[in-house]
């Protein structure tokens, strides 16, 4: 979606074609001397699927918005293995504010754009621009409120409405779109919803008998029965 003031960033900004600005923390961003000015401090960065874009741990010199691609958040146990917490979408933001080092390790789970700025100079845009600084502030709240309800999730609903979550999960932040990639191995699926191997891959077939999914190839997903799929999930 184009922003109304793209017209004045200059055209070699990343700023200048983004499709999430109207829906992540830039959206407050209305000023023309406030895009200019956030304009000059950001850039891309690309990955490749697996990249680890940021290390559990280790200091964090940039922060960003996602523009493109799917990221997973993980922690690393003791083993070495790593915990899947959770999946960010375009328009999530990447890194934590006011922190030195990463508390968790993101990596790329499919090709993936983040608009990103030095740490040091988002200080100083949330110094600058308090609106900025509550707007980030606003999005991580909403998170921390579906990381309640994932515990809901895992916590209380059987393995069928488990599995139908995180496909309605990814059919809602990726705009009610249809079709689409979850570049999640099986495996992963199991581990990020508490279920073995085998009972997800029993409940993607119960979905596909049902008429509410249809899977080809290993990860792309249609949705056949949204108001379905959307009442078992319940989020």
């Amino acid at each position: 979606m184009r922003h109304e003031l793209h017209d004045i960033i200059p055209k070699g900004s990343p700023c200048a074609h983004c499709n999430v600005c109207t829906d992540s923390i830039c959206s407050v961003m209305k000023k023309r001397e406030e895009l200019l000015d956030i304009a000059t401090k950001t850039f891309v960065k690309k990955y490749k699927i697996g990249d680890i874009i940021q290390a559990e741990n280790e200091p964090q010199t940039f922060l960003g918005t996602i523009l493109t691609g799917t990221v997973k958040m993980e922690r690393i146990t003791e083993a070495g293995e790593g915990q899947i917490l959770g999946i960010l979408f375009p328009t999530d933001f990447v890194g934590r504010a006011h922190s030195e080092v990463c508390s968790y390790q993101a990596v790329a789970l499919e090709d993936v754009e983040i608009c990103c700025a030095q740490q040091d100079d988002f200080k100083e845009l949330f110094t600058k621009y308090p609106h900025l600084e509550s707007s980030l502030f606003s999005q991580t709240l909403k998170m921390l409120d579906k990381s309640r309800e994932w515990l809901v999730v895992l916590g209380k609903k059987r393995a069928f409405e488990r599995v139908a979550c995180l496909i309605a999960l990814y059919y809602k932040r990726l705009g009610n779109r249809r079709s689409f990639y979850i570049h999640l191995s099986r495996e992963a699926m199991a581990d990020f919803l508490g279920l073995t191997f085998e009972t997800v891959s029993r409940q993607l077939s119960q979905l596909k008998k049902a008429g509410i999914i249809k899977i080809e190839g290993h990860n792309e997903y249609t949705i056949l029965n949204s108001e379905e799929l959307l009442k078992l999930a319940q989020i």
